[in-house]
């Protein structure tokens, strides 16, 4: 796929875009024209980072854990300190 960021206007973008659909894909017009148009509207927008879901499917495994009994809050709350430089005051 093109790169949209590598364009200066929409219309070359959209051109260019739309060929490289039509001809590796194989989509209709119409699919075609709002993928390309979906890229070019996104261009700018950062990629958000996934570090904050990780930290949320680690908690969601120690609550599991916790539930069944093979560890602890204090287990938890351990090893958050000793990965983190956490001081507890």
């Amino acid at each position: 796929m093109p790169d949209p960021k590598r364009f200066k206007n929409k219309e070359d973008f959209m051109a260019a875009c739309m060929h490289k659909v039509k001809k590796e894909e194989g989509k209709p017009q119409d699919q075609s024209v709002a993928q390309c148009l979906n890229m070019w509207e996104r261009r700018n927008k950062k990629k958000k980072k996934k570090k904050a879901s990780k930290a949320i499917r680690m908690a969601e495994l120690a609550d599991q854990l916790d539930q069944k009994g093979l560890i602890t809050e204090a287990d938890i709350v351990d090893y958050i300190i000793s990965k983190t430089n956490f001081q507890l005051n």
